[in-house]
């Protein structure tokens, strides 16, 4: 069990004797940073992967890092109460849709009037609720999001997700993987129900066009692969052992060759070339380390003949980003270039 779900678990214990109002607990995360798409094609990444209170559900019942989901119940107040048959629960486009046992089919919104009941080993049982929401990007398009608590019987809930001044309560959801925060790889699991939070960078991949359903309708064969390598790139993983080299916030410009991302902002400045590994090249840090005292530091995309042409010609290569040029040695700051690149 990691580290993250033991401290999880003692958080609930701990709660298990609080007060009815007991504030959301420590996780010991990273900070989670900016996550608002911005216009003129800069994203701003994490160094966050993504772990919170409730993210993995095993929908056979199975144990997954000390979570059981025991079962999900909807009332509505117009249809008689029933529980969901969870073997039916699909992801279409982000949106979650489920049949109960009588057959009503659940779409979007009607997540709001369930209930998960699940069982953390070793603390208790606990409920989690949810608000399914849609989120209007910079350009008009509306994403579906849950945002999720959870709370001991009786008690106040608390949001899974961070949240602080700027970040967002809300997730998304993906049907089919799970996520290994100890190496940063996606893998395959058909019984599995995966929540990312859009402060983490398996939430923010969705957000940015990069979500795994997505890529998975580019290429089925290669989804779990180009996944990992959208986590990676966003999260500046280097190396491809869960590690990051940013600082949440950071602005970057990624190319894909799904034709989801087509160009970057014009000055930007060439950064790395991802694949499922980390950075096949990189010709600098988003958070500014020197690549040369990174042990194990990929080569120089200018040693291999520069970015593009290794993002054109290695058959491994998924993304490509860019950077904003760095600031004159006698300027503090410069403004980000202009606007290149809407979606």
């Amino acid at each position: 069990m990691t580290n993250f779900y033991k401290t999880m678990i003692l958080a609930f214990a701990v709660a298990l004797t609080g007060a009815c109002d007991a504030e959301q607990p420590d996780f010991e995360l990273d900070e989670a940073g900016e996550t608002a798409l911005r216009p003129g094609g800069w994203q701003f990444n994490t160094n966050y992967a993504g772990p919170h209170a409730i993210d993995h559900f095993n929908l056979s019942g199975t144990p997954h890092n000390g979570i059981v989901l025991w079962d999900i119940s909807h009332e509505n107040g117009v249809d008689p109460f029933e529980f969901v048959d969870t073997t039916t629960i699909q992801v279409i486009d982000g949106e979650m849709i489920a049949q109960r046992y009588d057959g009503i089919w659940l779409s979007h919104a009607d997540w709001a009037d369930t209930i998960w009941h699940v069982h953390i080993q070793g603390a208790g049982d606990i409920d989690v609720t949810m608000t399914p929401t849609f989120v209007t990007q910079y350009n008009e398009e509306k994403k579906p999001y849950y945002e999720l608590y959870w709370n001991f019987p009786e008690e106040n809930p608390i949001p899974s997700c961070p949240k602080d001044a700027d970040d967002p309560l809300d997730a998304t959801v993906y049907r089919g993987i799970e996520v290994d925060y100890q190496t940063g790889e996606v893998l395959d699991n058909t019984e599995m129900l995966y929540f990312g939070c859009r402060a983490g960078a398996v939430g923010k991949a969705f957000w940015w066009g990069l979500g795994y359903h997505e890529l998975e309708a580019y290429d089925p064969a290669q989804a779990l692969e180009n996944f990992t390598a959208a986590i990676r790139m966003i999260r500046a993983d280097i190396l491809g052992d869960a590690g990051s080299f940013t600082a949440p916030g950071n602005a970057v410009a990624p190319l894909d060759h799904f034709g989801i991302i087509p160009s970057t902002p014009v000055g930007s400045v060439d950064e790395a070339v991802w694949d499922e590994d980390g950075a096949i090249c990189a010709d600098s840090a988003r958070d500014g380390t020197a690549l040369g005292s990174i042990s194990g530091a990929p080569p120089t995309c200018s040693s291999l003949g520069g970015a593009q042409h290794v993002f054109e010609t290695d058959g491994n290569a998924r993304f490509m980003t860019r950077v904003p040029p760095p600031p004159p040695a006698d300027v503090d700051a410069v403004p980000l270039p202009p606007p290149a690149l809407t979606f």
